[in-house]
This record gives structure tokens, sequence and C-alpha cells, in this order.
């Protein structure tokens, strides 16, 4: 990498990204404990540096994507003034996910707030909205384990 980052411009781009890549290694270990420990704070940490990361190094967020995720916290801030016990978990990430360029973040809030930031989101005086002209779709999922089937072997 500091070989690269010596050589031009398009080098110091590679080595940018191969350093994001190597670093993101280490924040989805860094992730994966923090879940398996309950670290909500960890987590929350690692959601975050991977973000800042896909930003500065990999370049592959835009402001929209910027926005969303500093609108989600302003808006889990401000419900957390009415819900002062969640304020230090009511929000973990947030982080960009899909293909980058736009799209879409992952921001992990607690379950209380769900039906709330649906509203305030829905609404176009949000922040977002205020900011980008376009009003967001919030998707609520619930975490699992996954999807799993079990293999045959056909002889």
């Amino acid at each position: 990498l500091e070989s690269l980052l010596e050589n031009e411009k398009d080098s110091k781009t590679l080595a940018r990204r191969a350093c994001h890549a190597m670093q993101e290694n280490s924040r989805v270990m860094i992730a994966s404990r923090a879940l398996s420990s309950g670290d909500l704070q960890g987590l929350n940490a690692a959601m975050r540096a991977s973000h800042q990361s896909l930003d500065r190094l990999y370049e592959v967020t835009c402001p929209e994507l910027n926005t969303a995720c500093i609108a989600m916290e302003t808006v889990v801030r401000d419900l957390c003034r009415t819900h002062p016990a969640l304020a230090l978990n009511a929000l973990i990430g947030p982080r960009m996910t899909g293909g980058g360029f736009g799209g879409s973040t992952v921001q992990l809030v607690h379950r209380s707030l769900c039906d709330a930031l649906v509203d305030t989101f829905s609404n176009p005086s949000n922040p977002y909205t205020q900011q980008t002209g376009i009003l967001p779709q919030l998707f609520i999922t619930q975490p699992s384990s996954g999807f799993s089937v079990g293999f045959e072997t056909v002889s």
C-alpha cells in the first residue's frame, strides 16, 4: 500500500480502496464479536466506522446517503427526548448498504421507535426530505438467523 500511495492519483485511489477492504474485514470480525456478546456500543462503533470508510476511502456513498444517516440520527435523538431510557442504544449504525452511489442504509433502531420513525419520515417536513427533496422509504425488518435448508446428496 505504501508504494501505491507514493505513485500517481489512480494508484492512491486503489490504495485507499484496498485499505478500506482490509480494515472492513477487521470491522466485520469486531461486529461479529460485539453481536455475540451483546455489545451494542461495539457494534455501533464498527458500523459507523464502516460507513465512514465507505465514504472516505472507498468513495461509494453520496450526499443523499450521508444525509439519510444524519437525518435518522436527528429524528431518533428527538424521539428519545420522550424515551430517555432508550437514548444510549436507540440507534445502532447507521451504515450504507447495497451497491453504493445512492441506495440504502442499515440502521438498527429500537423497536419501540419504529412506528414514530415511519410517521416522521412519511411527512415531507422530515429532515431528509427538507435537505434532499426526496421522500424516503423506510423498510422495517426484524433480525433473524436467516434462511437455511438441509442439503441432500444426489447420487
